[in-house]
């Protein structure tokens, strides 16, 4: 590794984390009959009132996660196994300014304000809409 690449390499990794949060989701399908989602806080700030919905064989299954701190990872174990093929889901949090994000799982993100508070079900018909 040349020593331009080492130094930003280097930088990076002690960088402390900025910005608000910023929540992934894996699907985790390790067992047979056991399907969860992962999500990881990969932000600077907690993400507030954390709640999914799944599209599922016989509608949307919906879940809440809680509060995600920085640098941390949850589970949630999805009811009835696998998801419906192709996977939707979407999954929901405020910032520290009240703000909702919306993000799905195919990578859309829609920053809500703070006056409307859709419902999971409206937030999930808005990314796939």
């Amino acid at each position: 590794m040349p020593p331009q690449a080492q130094k930003v390499f280097v930088r990076e990794l002690f960088r402390p984390r900025r910005g608000g949060p910023l929540v992934s989701c894996v699907l985790v399908d390790e067992h047979p009959g056991k399907t969860e989602l992962e999500f990881t806080n990969e932000g600077g700030e907690t993400a507030v009132d954390l709640r999914y919905v799944i599209a599922e064989s016989d509608g949307t299954g919906t879940g809440s996660v809680g509060h995600l701190p920085p640098g941390a990872a949850a589970t949630a174990t999805l009811r009835d196994g696998a998801p419906a093929e192709p996977i939707r889901c979407v999954w929901m949090y405020a910032d520290r300014k009240g703000r909702l994000h919306v993000w799905s799982y195919d990578g859309r993100h829609k920053r809500l304000g703070r006056r409307k508070r859709p419902s999971d079900d409206e937030c999930f018909r808005l990314a796939y809409a």
